[in-house]
């Protein structure tokens, strides 16, 4: 189980953090939350406000962010 109390963001700037994978998004829209839920259910990502993977080295994260641009 995963618990936290804070991701970053702020009432007015939400953020959204798609586990197990830890893809992070923000700010985000109720729609554009709801967009990346369902890219996530097909194996996707929306790239509009991503932010990357936790876990990632940055030069991992910017690469994947590259190629994901690109598509």
């Amino acid at each position: 189980m995963w618990e936290t109390t804070h991701v970053g963001g702020h009432r007015f700037a939400a953020n959204l953090v798609l586990l197990p994978h830890g893809l992070y998004y923000g700010p985000v829209t109720v729609a554009l939350a709801a967009a990346a839920i369902d890219a996530y259910q097909r194996a996707s990502v929306v790239v509009d406000r991503y932010r990357g993977r936790a876990g990632q080295r940055q030069a991992e994260q910017e690469a994947e962010y590259a190629r994901l641009a690109e598509g």
